[in-house]
This record gives C-alpha cells, sequence and structure tokens, in this order.
C-alpha cells in the first residue's frame, strides 16, 4: 500500500478506482505531538496548517498533547480538553509535574497511561499521527492502546544521533519505527539519514515536504530605510544567533549602520536574550537590534512582508520550514551548508555559505545588503522555488496516504 502512494507522490498513475471510493470517506485524524497551543513553533505551526487543510474537507482532527511548554516547562493550569481553531485538544496529566533538571526534554516524563487510553477511545480516530520523533512515552503508550481498525504514521524531525543518543534515543525510535504503518520524511536528505540509522524497510518511508502559503503582499518600502534582515528561530544554542551577531560585527561600521535586525522567537534557552544583548554591546555593533520573542501570527507575517533578507545559521534544520515562508515572501535567503537547506543554491534564491565561517557569511551580507540588483534577482528565484511547497499539496498528499493505509 505504501509502494502505491510512494509512487503516486512521485506524480505517478494512482489506481483511480480506488481513489473514487476512498475520496468520499470522512476521517477522524488524531495527532501526536509532546507541545501544542499555546506552545508555537514549527512543529506545532505545521500541525495547523495540515489540520486547517483536513477540516476544510470534511474531516474530523484532534491533537493530543502534554501540560507543557517547550522545551520543559510544567503548565499544569491548561485545560485538560477544549476546542481551538475547529480542533479538539486532549491535553495529557504527567508524572512527576517538572521536570528535574537533570532531564532535558518532556520525553523523559512518564504520561498518565488511563488518560492517553481514554482521549483515544473518545475520538475513535481513523489515523493517529505522530508529529515529531521526541515524546517516548506518549507514542508507545498510543500504539499499546490503538484499536485495531486503527492505523499510525509517524513523521519524524530527525537530528543526527550524537554517540550517547545511539545508545538510548535510537532504540526508542526504532521500536516506534517498527510498529506503526509508515514513516514520512519531509526531504529526501531526512530520508536517507532515516535510512543510515535506522532498520527502515525502504517501502514503509516515502518523502512529503511541508508547505507554504503563497499570494502574500509584499510591503514596498522607500528608498534610504534600513535594510531589514529578519531572523526566525528559537532563541537559543540549536539556533545560534549569536553566529548572526559575530559575523555581522565583521563588515564596516558604514555597512552596518545601514542595518535592522530583527529577532523573532521564544527563548528556548535561559538567558540567551541577555546573552545576546551582551554580545550586541561587547562587539560595538553600530546596527539596529530588536530582539522580540514569541509573536502573534499576523505579527510574523508583516515582518516577513516588510523584510529585505532572511538569515538563520542553526546548527540543524530537519527542513527548515521559516526558511521556505520567508521566500514565500520572496525573501531571500543567506545560511550556511548545513542538513536538508544546503541542497539549495542560489538559483533557488538562497545564499549557502561553509559552515561556520563567519568570514565568508559577512562577505556574502555586505553584497545584499550593497546591492538592490542582486538581492531582486535572488527574491525573484525565492519565490518561484517556494511555489514547490505549498500546503494545499502537502495536504492532499497527507490524505492520499492516509487513505491507502486505511483500505
Amino acid at each position: 500500500m505504501v509502494r502505491a502512494l510512494a509512487c503516486h507522490a512521485r506524480g505517478y498513475r494512482f489506481d483511480p478506482g480506488l481513489s473514487r471510493h476512498i475520496s468520499i470517506q470522512m476521517m477522524r485524524i488524531l495527532f501526536l505531538s509532546p507541545y501544542f497551543l499555546p506552545d508555537l513553533g514549527g512543529i506545532e505551526r505545521s500541525i495547523i496548517k495540515l489540520s486547517e487543510g483536513y477540516i476544510s474537507k470534511g474531516h474530523k482532527v484532534g491533537v493530543l498533547t502534554s501540560k507543557f511548554l517547550f522545551p520543559k516547562i510544567p503548565s499544569n493550569y491548561l485545560i485538560d480538553c477544549e476546542v481551538l481553531k475547529d480542533i479538539t485538544i486532549f491535553r495529557i496529566n504527567s508524572k512527576p509535574l517538572y521536570i528535574p533538571d537533570f532531564l532535558s526534554a518532556v520525553p523523559f516524563v512518564n504520561f498518565s497511561e488511563r488518560d492517553i487510553r481514554k482521549y483515544i477511545d473518545e475520538f475513535k480516530p481513523d489515523i493517529i499521527h505522530f508529529i515529531g520523533d521526541g515524546w517516548f512515552d506518549g507514542y508507545i503508550k498510543a500504539i499499546r492502546h490503538c484499536p485495531k481498525s486503527c492505523k499510525i504514521i509517524i513523521t519524524p524531525s530527525f537530528h543526527k544521533l550524537s554517540f550517547d543518543k545511539k545508545f538510548w534515543l535510537k532504540p526508542f525510535n526504532q521500536k516506534i519505527f517498527d510498529s506503526i504503518e509508515a514513516v514520512v520524511s519531509i526531504t529526501e536528505y531526512e530520508k536517507k539519514e532515516l535510512l543510515k540509522e535506522f532498520k527502515i524497510l525502504p517501502d514503509k518511508i516515502i518523502v512529503i515536504p511541508w508547505g507554504v502559503d503563497l499570494n502574500h503582499q509584499k510591503i514596498e518600502k522607500p528608498s534610504g530605510t534600513k535594510i531589514k534582515i529578519l531572523s526566525v528561530g528559537r532563541l537559543g544554542k540549536h539556533k545560534d544567533q549569536l553566529k548572526i551577531l559575530e559575523s555581522i560585527s565583521l563588515l564596516k561600521s558604514d555597512i552596518q549602520k545601514r542595518i535592522e535586525l530583527v529577532l523573532i522567537g521564544k527563548e528556548e534557552d535561559m538567558g540567551y536574550r541577555n546573552l545576546l544583548l551582551e554580545k550586541y554591546k561587547q562587539l560595538c555593533l553600530s546596527i539596529e537590534l530588536k530582539i522580540l520573542g514569541e509573536v502573534p501570527e499576523e505579527t510574523l507575517r508583516n515582518y516577513y512582508s516588510q523584510s529585505d533578507l532572511f538569515i538563520l545559521l542553526s546548527n540543524y534544520e530537519a527542513f527548515g520550514l521559516v526558511y521556505f515562508e520567508a521566500m514565500s515572501y520572496s525573501i531571500p535567503v543567506i545560511t550556511h551548508n548545513n542538513g536538508p537547506i544546503s541542497e539549495l543554491s542560489e538559483v533557488n534564491g538562497v545564499v549557502i555559505t561553509k559552515k561556520g565561517d563567519k568570514g565568508m557569511i559577512a562577505q556574502k551580507l555586505g553584497e545584499l545588503i550593497l546591492s538592490k540588483n542582486y538581492r531582486d534577482t535572488l527574491s525573484k528565484n525565492a519565490f518561484e522555488t517556494s511555489k514547490k511547497y505549498t500546503w494545499k499539496k502537502t495536504v492532499n498528499s497527507y490524505i492520499d496516504l492516509y487513505k491507502t493505509i486505511i483500505f
């Protein structure tokens, strides 16, 4: 069945009789992810976009999640069950109700098996869809209590395994991958890494990228205004916004004075915002710096529409949704050679530098700031690339997958 869908996803013909039969079926889809509203990172936003697409087609959507905010903030005030954006949200209690400092994240917390079973029985899903690969206790208990008529898939957010994670993380994920119907990679790069690290049958894994919305209105700025450089990502070592400041410090002062740098994202590592401000002062930067933290979706869209350049120098990205969101606003992207984004190039609207090479990053930034023609060319390329990645395509591909494994 998954092989049939893999062919369909690549543009080959799908059985039209089966397609007509299953197109009339209303499905109940239950996402499982360790964090969800009010937390709103890339994975959570992807769940919302998928849900909007499914609901518009008449399907029912629920999300089973924890009472933690990323990365390990206990939020026991959150309601057990509520409906937001037409999505039924179930939040599970846990033991302990906090995470000790020596544990790094929510996956190690023990969640109520009774609540997991209760909410699955209550929602009666046809599909359970794990998003991300970081909720071992929740996923394994959901597998245990999944009805026979329900099928499970996972879209992991794969990160290369460090030496220690090969011993404790790999067995958890291997058990999950072995127990479900399909593994969905969001890039060909990630698929290769998953096949290399885990014993996944090739017919069990397919590629469905995340998507973006198009038809944004770009705000025209008066000439002579500062070059607005936007960076979107949780503030912390993983996204490494410090490297952005250190790279900009290598630019001449007169170029720095033309820059307005806007950092948007929730603080992931405690004290990182203050660290950025200290580094800004220490480097005596001449740029205008705004650290906004987490912002509403409308505010984020406004900043995309006003920005001239996008920069993010993450240590790793499974997909890099924010890069493609920027490109959908015709914003040139500058990053370094790391993860799946490295498969793109300037013809795609992306400037790729050597990983961690702050001198090269500064050089390319300077060229982009000084040359409007260069920016304009990359802007057109960026938008053309973003057309290949739309939420409509993503939603349709997932619906085909769900129906294929159900029927």
